[in-house]
């Protein structure tokens, strides 16, 4: 089955049955097994909101740096996340104190710092 939607930027796209199914299968992995809302996983991820919401349309397939957080933090099956078989979940999935996650909340919070740094930077020329 193909359908053929507009997305919010008027443009065509046309999202197959294979698409739609990769796209239901991320959203329930976030919701269920990650329990992580949107704007979570897309801060964690450093990801745009547009962008998630492709990957949760089927209007694109899931990128690299999303699939790598969720299997590397969240024990994400990419083999199910693609094709459907197997388990969502590895059993062996990355323990919270595992030095990935901690690298994965390490640049988030880097990140974060960034942005502050911005912010104040933006705050201290106003005030000169």
């Amino acid at each position: 089955m193909v359908s053929t939607v507009s997305t919010p930027i008027k443009k065509k796209i046309t999202v197959t049955a294979e698409q739609a199914a990769i796209a239901s299968r991320l959203v329930t992995f976030r919701v269920k097994y990650a329990k992580l809302t949107q704007e979570e996983l897309r801060e964690e991820a450093g990801i745009t909101t547009k962008t998630l919401s492709f990957y949760e349309n089927g209007w694109a397939r899931p990128g690299s740096k999303l699939v790598t957080l969720l299997t590397k933090k969240y024990g994400l099956s990419s083999d199910w996340l693609f094709t459907g078989r197997g388990e969502p979940q590895k059993r062996d999935k990355a323990k919270p104190d595992s030095i990935a996650n901690m690298q994965v909340r390490i640049a988030m919070l880097e990140r974060q710092v960034g942005d502050l740094q911005k912010t104040l930077n933006a705050i201290l020329e106003k005030l000169s």
